[in-house]
């Protein structure tokens, strides 16, 4: 989590907005953990890693 923050906080604007860093976010997870996630809807990192 704190490496994708990190990264995302270098990238700036390219980073995107809050909701396509949690897809993006996602979309890195093991599928096991990604199916559990992408049954909800988040507007920021911190929710999915706290989920």
């Amino acid at each position: 989590m704190q490496h994708f923050l990190r990264l995302a906080g270098f990238l700036g604007a390219a980073a995107g907005t809050d909701e396509e860093q949690v897809k993006n976010f996602q979309w890195g997870l093991r599928m096991s953990t990604l199916n559990h996630l992408m049954c909800m809807s988040y507007t920021d990192v911190a929710q999915v890693a706290n989920a």
